[in-house]
């Protein structure tokens, strides 16, 4: 924001004539105002999975349309979706420790025996040699763990992992809420660059003309016309400049919600302006803290772990299982009886060479690494709103500013346009006054971006859901603390 109003200042100074405007502070005027985004953005929100069907006709995408569509198609959201379903499959691997495991087996044997190997070879009346003889058995059998205290824990560090992992899904659909509203700005942004470089060219045009036919009429002299020429022709660039520009912008829109590289569309809502709805710096905090899927997300990976280290701590503890099976057993199908058996099993780890010493301070190792990013996570946000609702009374300021700016300007150019034309003075006046209307609409222009970026961030900031996102964006209040 800082740099900013520096720009936004620069404009200022050139709307008084002081300074020359080039197309670099063009372009630095354009983006400055991306640095309403308080972190960096990961790759792949700014990809997508396009639908497999063939462009239509062109589409009217307004916002909330985008951010439909970059919901659904956004490559960021769908990495997640299935790394929540990773989290349900190690969920149930977990889970596993405390379920019954239950088989079934059928088992048939054609056999004879050696009696001797056995040690019956010296008995009389015994056949060295014993069958053929066949055993059929059929057989469900159920091991079922009644006591395993670090099966519990490792249990519940599978739902804590789970639940983190739609917490993070959560938080990649507002990160993609927050990225594909910021480059809808910014291509609503590039359209407004391209109606005023339009507007510009067109009042360069006529400027020239005018300064052609008064020196046909010998009012002025040659180098005005020169003026003129050299006016236009740098109106011309940069309207190149900002189709250029726009172009770039509406791909990056089409790429991050998913749209054919070849569908055609229309920016359907203009850069609205206004007032983010009145917000208490306690009252974000507390909304943050209890509705942030990055925060509950952070709270979650805390409790898998410390579950992770229970899990460990308690490996040395007894298990206690019950096993037991039932089927038939014979020499035949056809002649098996039922038999069956049940028992009760504790198992009493003794001596495990160090893996239960080594899984305990790993555990704990990644205990304390979960908490501390807990912490630094709930100062982060403490920082991240009051550095949005900052940015946001700046760009309030700035929008009012730059809206005299232009009013001003556009004033002077008028009044410069007659003094000219009435031959009391030379197209370099025209020329500075115009450059001045550049700067100041391009002010406006960065300032309106900057404004609705910085409400943008502060929604992500406060953790306002999909569900509230565009009411607060237009300015419509109070958001919802989520249960």
């Amino acid at each position: 924001m800082t740099r900013l109003i520096k720009i936004v200042g620069l404009g200022l100074v050139i709307a008084s004539g002081a300074v020359p405007l080039s197309a670099q502070t063009v372009l630095r005027l354009g983006s400055a105002a991306q640095e309403g985004l308080s972190a960096p953005i990961p790759g792949p929100v700014l990809g997508s999975v396009p639908a497999s069907v063939a462009a239509g006709p062109p589409l009217s995408l307004s916002l909330n349309e985008a951010l439909r569509r970059g919901l659904d198609r956004n490559l960021g959201v769908l990495l997640e979706e299935q790394r929540v379903r990773t989290a349900e499959g190690a969920r149930w691997r977990q889970l596993g420790g405390l379920l019954p495991d239950v088989s079934g087996r059928i088992y048939g044997l054609r056999q004879t025996v050696n009696a001797a190997a056995l040690g019956f070879g010296d008995f009389p009346g015994v056949q060295q040699i014993i069958g053929p003889f066949n055993v059929f058995d059929a057989r469900l059998s159920v091991s079922q763990p009644v006591i395993d205290t670090s099966a519990l824990f490792e249990a519940k560090a599978g739902a804590a992992g789970l639940r983190a992992a739609r917490y993070g899904y959560q938080d990649a659909r507002n990160l993609v809420m927050l990225v594909v509203s910021s480059l809808y700005l910014q291509a609503v942004a590039a359209e407004s660059r391209i109606d005023a470089a339009r507007s510009q060219l067109d009042t360069a045009e006529s400027l020239y003309q005018l300064a052609v036919d008064q020196n046909r009429a010998g009012v002025v002299a040659r180098i005005e016309v020169l003026r003129g020429d050299v006016e236009r022709k740098a109106a011309s660039q940069r309207r190149i400049v900002a189709e250029n520009e726009g172009a770039r912008a509406r791909s990056a829109l089409a790429h991050a919600i998913g749209l054919p590289f070849d569908q055609q569309f229309v920016i359907a809502d203009p850069m609205p302006y206004s007032t983010a709805p009145a917000v208490d710096v306690g009252v974000a905090l507390s909304a943050a803290y209890a509705q942030r899927p990055d925060v509950l997300q952070a709270r979650e990976r805390v409790a898998a772990a410390t579950a992770a280290l229970s899990a460990a701590r308690t490996d040395r503890l007894p298990r206690l299982t019950v096993d037991g099976n039932y089927g038939w057993i014979g020499a035949e199908p056809s002649t098996a009886l039922s038999t069956f058996s049940v028992a009760a099993n504790v198992r009493v780890p003794i001596f495990s060479a160090g893996v239960t010493k080594a899984r305990t301070i790993e555990s704990d190792a990644e205990l304390r690494r979960r908490q501390a990013e807990l912490e630094d996570l709930r100062t982060r946000v403490s920082f991240e709103i009051q550095t949005s609702l900052r940015d946001l009374s700046a760009a309030d300021e700035l929008v009012a500013v730059a809206q005299s700016a232009v009013d001003l300007a556009t004033e002077t150019l008028t009044q410069a346009r007659d003094r000219f034309a009435a031959g009391v003075a030379t197209n370099v006046e025209v020329i500075q006054a115009q450059e001045a209307v550049v700067a100041a609409r391009e002010g406006r222009i960065a300032s309106l971006y900057s404004h609705n970026v910085a409400k943008a961030a502060l929604a992500r900031a406060i953790g306002v859901g999909a569900q509230d996102f565009s009411g607060f964006m237009g300015g419509q209040g109070p958001w919802r603390i989520q249960q």
